[in-house]
């Protein structure tokens, strides 16, 4: 079918709510145009139709809406800490934590005005410039947090920042690990023991266990010390500190030789063959590395353990002497009961337990 009319002008403005008529003809057009002869008198010519037809204008779209923006309602025009929250559960050694504060402003400078320290102040350090300072627009500066070895036993602290006129929480939580030295008396026995918590149920004939009420195994250590004057003296301090504090405790079966345990560095390289350790290999994030001649002790956490090398998070900052020298797999436990029987008013012998501490 072809089409005849007249062309409309360009542009045409039409108004809103108005009509538009006009006329079209339309004609037979194709390759079987002989066919139009056999059709009625009146169209024997090919005489072209004309139809009217309204055309009706939509409404204008007179107001509307910015649509919706996932970045600009959720992650822009705002300022993100991150982490807001530093809970490594044990803290052993000095750790470093990277703090990244994100101006994500597009178009604003945002102004640090002050800080707000609530809780110890001992043993965490947040390094920052003095305020008032300014972060420019979509700016991440990075600060650092440090948890210290020594400070409260339960680190609670919590910095509140103030930055563009809102305040932002940091909580930095952690508990301080003790441990004791110097080892244990050898010539008596030391205790490794190992528990389930299961669901029992009784009958007469025999005592069934249905199901774990606990998945984790929880771990005790029994021990007796040795101490003298001034050592003596040290320990019988930190057990009555320690009543409610946790303890590094020693997996004294699990001792590991080793061949170098470098200064400055990451990587113990062991003598002994650690793949049939159990504990070190499933149940340990700490190993306690102690010179028995020197009396010098390091607990590190650890991140991978091969065959023949340990791999611990941050560098062993001692020197210590591989022939003095033995790293035993810990778990963190808390002090059970001990007693001290003094043998002169300068040495005592010192019977300790431990209890795996499970938190949650």
């Amino acid at each position: 079918m072809g089409y005849i009319g007249t062309p409309l002008e360009d542009p045409l403005q039409i108004d809103a709510g108005s009509s538009l008529t006009f006329e079209s003809q339309t004609k037979p057009t194709g390759l079987n145009d002989s066919l139009d002869a056999d059709r009625s008198e009146n169209d024997a010519e090919n005489v072209a139709h004309t139809k009217t037809q309204s055309v009706v204008m939509s409404p204008a779209v007179l107001d509307g809406f910015i649509p919706f923006s996932y970045g600009e309602e959720f992650i822009f025009n705002r300022i993100w800490i991150t982490p807001s929250v530093i809970d490594p559960s044990f803290t052993t050694e000095d750790t470093e934590y990277n703090v990244e504060v994100w101006n994500a402003y597009l178009t604003e400078d945002v102004t640090w005005t002050a800080e707000n320290i609530t809780g110890d102040t001992d043993g965490v350090n947040f390094a920052i410039d003095a305020t008032p300072f300014t972060i420019t627009k979509s700016d991440a500066p990075i600060y650092i947090m440090t948890l210290y070895q020594s400070g409260p036993p339960i680190q609670d602290t919590t910095y509140t920042e103030t930055i563009h006129g809102d305040d932002y929480d940091i909580d930095v939580t952690t508990m301080r690990v003790l441990w004791l030295n110097p080892g244990p008396n050898w010539v008596e026995r030391v205790r490794t023991g190992y528990s389930f918590e299961t669901a029992i149920s009784l009958n007469d004939r025999f005592v069934e266990q249905r199901r774990p009420l606990r998945h984790d195994i929880r771990r005790t250590l029994s021990l007796e010390l040795y101490a003298e004057t001034h050592q003596l003296h040290i320990l019988s301090n930190v057990l009555q500190f320690g009543h409610d504090k946790v303890f590094a405790c020693p997996i004294y079966q699990e001792g590991v030789i080793c061949t170098t345990i470098p200064n400055g560095a990451t990587t113990i390289v062991t003598e002994t063959d650690t793949t049939y350790h159990w504990n070190l290999n499933n149940a340990c994030q700490q190993i306690m590395i102690v010179d028995h001649e020197a009396g010098e002790v390091e607990v590190k956490e650890i991140t991978s353990v091969a065959a023949n090398a340990i791999e611990t998070a941050m560098d062993i900052e001692g020197s210590f002497n591989v022939a003095s020298t033995i790293v035993y797999p810990v778990f963190i436990g808390l002090l059970v009961s001990h007693s001290i029987r003094h043998e002169t008013n300068t040495k005592a012998t010192i019977k300790v337990s431990f209890e795996e501490y499970i938190g949650g």
